[in-house]
């Protein structure tokens, strides 16, 4: 799902997989016209690690118009 306020975007999803559920947050801020930041959270697990962990994800947007 995404929903945008003005210059702000929220995001929001979740995925099942191996009998458990795995959301995910994000808000994306346009800072300029030409440019913007993403940053997300999630739910994983490896292989290794059994138990679930919250991931970080960064993102610089640029757009040359």
């Amino acid at each position: 799902l995404e929903y945008r306020f003005g210059a702000i975007e929220l995001r929001g999803a979740g995925r099942y997989y191996d009998g458990s559920w795995y959301p995910s947050a994000g808000a994306g801020f346009d800072l300029t016209r030409t440019f913007g930041i993403d940053v997300a959270l999630f739910g994983t697990k490896t292989f290794l690690e059994r138990s679930p962990h919250v991931g970080l994800a960064i993102s610089l947007r640029f757009d040359r118009r």
